[in-house]
């Protein structure tokens, strides 16, 4: 075994018939393995690649996420407005959201024989994270109800939070 002047690598050199196939002084290298920067940088380039396009699919995601949860706000909106237009006000803090299905939540239960529901199905009151929807019915501050998702970390007050009226998704805690 020899090195190749050229070419790093532990050589031989056949000096004599070799199965039939006459290769008098010809030069043949035996790579045995890679080099250690070898397989750092080839890791480097798998790792950036990866990353990459790991980036590129959470984005991706998290934008589709939004789009249907700025979606599913519009329409809880729309039924909220049409609970609204039926009973004359918007549902009490007590009885949150779950009025837009279920007329048992009335209160008071007098107030039931105007529900012309069910508005929704309750499975669009959970977001497309798993949350809850946030509901604040209009109180004398403001004569506006928040809607709120709390986004992808479940926590609120964060930029990823999505509500309708924004002033108040903002400010409120």
């Amino acid at each position: 075994s020899c090195i190749h002047p050229w070419i790093h690598y532990p050589c031989s050199i056949v000096l004599g018939d070799f199965k039939g196939m006459h290769m008098i002084g010809s030069i043949h290298c035996h790579r045995r393995g890679s080099s250690l920067i070898e397989v750092l940088v080839i890791s480097g380039v798998v790792i950036a690649i990866a990353a990459i396009v790991l980036a590129v699919y959470i984005g991706l995601g998290t934008n589709k996420r939004h789009l249907a949860t700025l979606d599913q706000l519009d329409l809880i909106h729309q039924k909220l407005e049409m609970f609204q237009t039926d009973m004359g006000r918007w549902p009490r803090q007590v009885e949150g959201l779950d009025v837009l299905w279920n007329a048992g939540a009335i209160t008071p239960v007098s107030d039931q024989g105007r529900w012309n529901g069910p508005y929704i199905d309750q499975q669009h009151l959970i977001d497309i994270w798993g949350n809850s929807w946030v509901y604040n019915s209009p109180d004398t501050r403001n004569s506006e109800y928040m809607l709120l998702s709390l986004g992808h970390d479940h926590t609120h007050g964060t930029p990823d939070d999505l509500g309708i009226p924004m002033s108040q998704v903002i400010d409120a805690d």
